[in-house]
């Protein structure tokens, strides 16, 4: 009769008939008693190594923009979206924008 390791690998499932084990072909219980033979799956044998994630959305359009552009120094999603302030901050920065474009057009 096999024993249940769990210093080996094993695979915890749920399903509606309860909670049990697997672990090298052998099915146990939720007390970790041997039920049947399940035979190795294929899907068990060596499962290939979990990819990395995936780039943030924004790396990836920074990539993307930066590839076709050719500039390296140039961020085309720096002001893409505003920075996070609180409103009354934000009206204050927006206003000194504002005065710094009217400056710059009465000279």
């Amino acid at each position: 009769m096999k024993q249940f390791d769990p210093d080996k690998p094993y695979v915890k499932k749920r399903g509606m008939n309860g909670v049990y084990y697997e672990q090298a072909g052998a099915k146990f219980s939720a007390g970790k008693k041997f039920v049947a033979n399940i035979g190795v799956r294929p899907e068990d044998e060596d499962k290939p190594a979990p990819k990395k994630p995936a780039a943030d959305a924004r790396e990836r359009a920074r990539a993307k923009i930066a590839q076709k552009t050719k500039k390296k120094g140039d961020d085309p999603l720096k002001d893409f979206r505003e920075p996070e302030a609180p409103d009354a901050i934000a009206g204050a920065l927006k206003e000194d924008a504002a005065a710094r474009k009217a400056e710059e057009n009465a000279t």
